[in-house]
């Protein structure tokens, strides 16, 4: 299980700051303490649900205890008497988001966010496009072979 504070953890190990690419990585985590014990950049798109979509439909996901991904873009205040339609990029008061999303292969979701400036902040709710497309990643059935293995159909 994935914690707040290795969340934050997996954030700063992996996101570099602003890029035009998403990115994914594999990670494989130590059961004991939760800890990366290694990652690998394994996709990258400037959309990220490309980089999504690729891993779910070829399956390069399921070798890894979790998946996370990379992205960034911009956030702006809103207020009840401005113009809603401005988007975040061109608000006068726009700041830099950045965010990490994990997905474990058991299935939970793990987001830090971070504002340009600000410290990071950890979330476990797991709700969203975005997070509805990390579910495919890993699929809900689980099947155990004769050596008690776990494989995923």
């Amino acid at each position: 299980m994935i914690t707040e504070s290795n969340a934050i953890k997996i954030f700063n190990l992996i996101h570099d700051g602003q890029s035009d690419y998403a990115y994914a990585y594999g990670l494989n985590i130590d059961q004991d303490n939760n800890d990366v014990i290694n990652h690998l950049q394994i996709n990258k798109s400037k959309d990220i649900y490309d980089v999504i979509e690729k891993i779910s439909n070829d399956s390069s996901g399921l070798i890894w205890d979790a998946i996370a991904v990379t992205t960034q873009g911009w956030a702006a205040p809103i207020k009840q008497d401005e113009d809603e339609n401005i988007p975040p990029s061109q608000h006068p008061n726009r700041t830099r988001v950045f965010l990490v999303c994990i997905i474990t292969n058991e299935r939970d979701i793990h987001s830090v966010i971070k504002l340009d400036g600000e410290e990071a902040v950890y979330d476990n709710s797991g709700t969203g496009a975005l997070a509805d497309a990390l579910l495919d990643i890993y699929p809900k059935v689980k099947f155990k072979n004769e050596n008690n293995k776990q494989f995923y159909v």
